[in-house]
């Protein structure tokens, strides 16, 4: 069963599931993260300042 198509694409979906963001529904609590050794560091998201506020209202 190993060397079908069918295993080999649901063994590469669940690798890809384990691994991806946590925002697009997979790694919860970051487990497949924390396997790897990836840190989840925070990055910067507009509005960096008062000019951008008021696009980001409409969002």
């Amino acid at each position: 069963i190993e060397k079908t198509e069918f295993f080999e694409t649901v063994r590469v979906h669940t690798i890809m599931r384990f691994l991806s963001n946590p925002e697009y529904g997979g790694n919860s609590e970051q487990t497949g993260s924390k396997l790897i050794g990836f840190q989840n560091r925070p990055f910067h998201q507009p509005p960096f300042g008062y000019y951008d506020a008021e696009y980001n209202k409409s969002k």
